[in-house]
């Protein structure tokens, strides 16, 4: 009898589980980017709304720089998506690596910017 009664509680436990990643992971995506793991367009929007708050109260500047990645479209043709995919990871990477004291997106599907 105990056998039985356990079994349905696991299923349960397990499904509850499921269904908790399934929501953090939609949660995820709605505002970083699947590829590089960067805030995405959504995010950027968010956060642009919030610097522009800001300019107005404080009167600071805002920056904001557009990194397009022109062609390349003939890059993934050539070479594949799994493999620019792998491009834009290490750009994104590259742009992290020196960029202080600002915010790398992943606004659009060929740039990535940076708010700062």
């Amino acid at each position: 009898m105990s056998k039985e009664l356990s079994k349905p509680s696991f299923r349960l436990v397990r499904t509850f589980t499921q269904q908790k990643y399934l929501e953090d992971r939609l949660a995820y995506l709605a505002y970083y980017d699947p590829v590089t793991n960067m805030p995405n367009k959504s995010l950027f929007c968010d956060r642009l709304d919030m610097a522009i708050a800001r300019i107005k109260h404080r009167e600071r500047l805002v920056a904001i720089m557009i990194v397009g990645t022109d062609n390349f479209g003939m890059v993934i043709d050539t070479i594949g998506r799994d493999n620019a995919d792998k491009i834009l990871v290490e750009l994104a990477q590259r742009l992290m690596s020196v960029v202080r004291d600002g915010t790398l997106f992943r606004a659009w599907v060929r740039t990535i910017s940076v708010l700062r």
